[in-house]
């Protein structure tokens, strides 16, 4: 509903958290249940990512000022996080 209210501009009384949580929830409970559910949502999961990741440019190289002012943090910028 957040999504929607905000495509379409609609009233934000209109959104539950409490009421998305709990269908959340028993959705997680369904398909923890069923394992070939669980095993398909987690497949369409790493797809998503998969091609996520393939559409997004790669980032920018840090100015030499970035770079220097990370270190005096005492960041690695060689190691992943």
């Amino acid at each position: 509903m957040e999504v929607l209210c905000g495509l379409y501009n609609l009233p934000t009384r209109l959104v539950d958290r409490q009421r998305g949580e709990q269908q959340y929830a028993a959705l997680e409970n369904i398909v923890a249940d069923a394992s070939e559910v669980s095993s398909l949502l987690k497949r369409l999961e790493e797809r998503y990512d998969k091609e996520q990741q393939q559409d997004q440019p790669p980032p920018p190289p840090l100015s030499s000022k970035v770079e220097d002012f990370l270190r005096e943090l005492g960041g690695d910028l060689g190691s992943p996080e």
